[in-house]
């Protein structure tokens, strides 16, 4: 009995590892009585139900994540990666130096300035036309959802650093006023 477990156990795992989320399956977009709702948006009826479908094309998918990202992280961390912009890690770190001239109390920044992003590495060689070239493969169901947990960082940061900056602010103009 326990052989057959064994069996069905391990006849399951290689199913479920022969099918890939990688691979590309053909989707089936057909609607009946098709009418343009918004831009990607489509009403109609599908199997006789009333339904909304969206048709997005993942490398624009691909860019607007990767953009967003990008663009949040510039605006959360500035820095020599995002032409010398002081980001709002660099406000707060000027707003803690305000704090601590008209103080004398230094208040320590809590993290150092670390990008979410990371520099991308590149496999080196040469291509077919005899270019040199450097080259990425990666799944494109891992990319996308590793920008959007970029994003979600970025926002999440984005949020604590505006916050302590509101602090340091008040800080700042209660000890001046004293």
């Amino acid at each position: 009995m326990k052989f057959f477990g064994i069996l069905a156990l391990i006849s399951s795992l290689m199913v479920a590892c022969a099918t890939s989320p990688h691979k590309a399956k053909l989707l089936d977009e057909d609607i009946q009585y098709r009418t343009k709702a918004s831009n990607g948006v489509e009403v109609g009826l599908k199997d006789d139900d009333m339904v909304a479908q969206t048709k997005v094309y993942l490398s624009e998918e691909l860019r607007s994540a990767e953009t967003t990202s990008y663009e949040l992280e510039a605006k959360v961390y500035g820095g020599h990666r995002y032409l010398d912009n002081e980001g709002l890690y660099g406000v707060l770190r000027g707003c803690y130096l305000a704090h601590g001239k008209t103080t004398g109390d230094l208040i320590p920044m809590s993290e150092d300035r670390s990008y979410v992003i990371p520099d991308e590495e590149y496999e080196f060689g040469i291509d077919r036309g005899h270019n040199l070239i450097g080259l990425r493969t990666e799944y494109l169901r891992d990319r996308l959802a590793r920008f959007k947990h970029y994003k979600q960082v970025l926002l999440k940061r984005q949020t604590e650093y505006e916050n302590k900056i509101d602090l340091c602010k008040i800080k700042v103009s209660t000890n001046e006023k004293h």
